[in-house]
C-alpha cells in the first residue's frame, strides 16, 4: 500500500471521497453483505456497488475482498472504516448542531 507521503503537493489537488460513498462503504462493513447494507441505507444493491467500486477507483485502492462470501474489508479496508466512522459521526454531528 505504497502511496505519495501526505506532504507530497500533489495530494492536495486530490477530491476527497464522497461521504454517500464512504456512509455505503461503512455500512457493508457492518452489515456483513451489499444486500443488507443497501436494504439499511435505502438503495439498491446495485447503487451500493457502484459507490464502493466508484470510491475505490477514486482512492485507487482495493477496499472489499469480493472473493470471499461475505466480501470483507481489505487492509486498506480496514483502516478506511476506522477513519470514514468518525468522519461519519463527526459530519452527523456537524448536521445535528446547525
Amino acid at each position: 500500500m505504497s502511496r505519495m507521503s501526505p506532504a507530497d503537493p500533489s495530494r492536495r489537488h486530490r477530491r476527497l471521497p464522497d461521504l454517500h460513498a464512504l456512509e455505503a462503504f461503512v455500512t457493508v462493513c457492518d452489515a456483513g453483505s451489499m444486500a443488507l447494507a443497501a436494504q439499511r441505507l435505502g438503495l439498491s444493491q446495485s447503487a451500493v456497488s457502484q459507490a464502493i467500486k466508484g470510491l475505490e477507483q477514486e482512492l485507487e485502492l482495493k477496499l472489499l475482498d469480493r472473493e470471499v462470501r461475505p466480501a470483507a474489508p481489505t487492509r486498506a479496508g480496514h483502516a478506511l472504516r476506522a477513519r470514514a466512522t468518525e468522519l461519519l459521526a463527526r459530519a452527523n454531528a456537524m448536521v445535528d448542531e446547525v
